[in-house]
């Protein structure tokens, strides 16, 4: 197959930004904070974890990638698997976890609310405190850093599972993560099943757990065809 030198040159400037990119690894992992630092950031094996009906590593990658804008792939790809990890040992589906995320904060790992709530799950500092202590979580610094996406996935991860443990049921649950435990506490059963908001918000989650699935899938399809086309040239 014959080439142009105009077709080869930005061939080469393609390769070359690659390259450059990975080479911005390390100081990506630095600013965020306490990530985990493992070998397995562009280990392309480490991305095929999975839970059995959900999307896998590769897939949720993809989705962060398109979601957290600006954010590195070392980033996405490290996130994916820590979520994936958190997802088996706490018994959730990655794409519902996501889908908390998108409602919460849409994907923005900095944000805070008028109500002082932080990050991705959007977590109020005395709730994470109380679930780093109650779990025996420890991060590198002694104050949380919310706006880390990986403490704030960690935290909140576990959050969710202490909640179904005490409400049971994913509505009840749901509602009182988007409440707060305190105030849903203190409705009746008849009070809860007429508050339209919550119903709103644990329905929204739910079918747009779904959508994300299909998302994720769909985005890594195309990056795999992507891949498969560049080994080609």
């Amino acid at each position: 197959m014959q080439y142009t030198r105009h077709a080869k040159l930005g061939f080469l400037a393609l390769i070359t930004a690659l390259v450059l990119n990975s080479q911005h690894v390390s100081d990506a992992a630095s600013r965020v904070g306490s990530q985990p630092q493992a070998s397995y950031l562009f280990d392309d094996s480490a991305l095929a974890v999975s839970i059995k009906g959900d999307l896998s590593a590769a897939e949720i990658n993809a989705l962060l990638q398109k979601k957290m804008k600006g954010s590195p792939e070392s980033l996405t790809r490290s996130l994916a698997i820590h979520l994936v990890k958190l997802c088996k040992k706490e018994n959730f589906k990655p794409s519902f976890i996501l889908s908390l995320v998108h409602h919460e904060s849409t994907f923005r790992h900095d944000i805070v609310s008028g109500a002082g709530a932080i990050g991705l799950m959007q977590l109020l500092p005395a709730t994470a405190d109380y679930i780093a202590r109650k779990n025996k979580i420890e991060f590198s610094s002694k104050k949380l850093d919310l706006s880390n996406p990986f403490t704030n996935l960690t935290l909140g991860v576990h959050y969710l599972s202490y909640l179904r443990v005490r409400y049971k049921t994913s509505t009840h649950f749901l509602a009182a993560y988007n409440m707060g435990p305190a105030r849903y506490g203190k409705l009746t059963t008849t009070e809860r099943a007429q508050l339209v908001q919550v119903k709103k918000y644990v329905v929204g989650i739910q079918e747009n757990a779904s959508k994300l699935r299909g998302e994720g899938r769909k985005l890594a399809s195309e990056q795999r065809q992507s891949r498969l086309m560049m080994a080609a040239l």
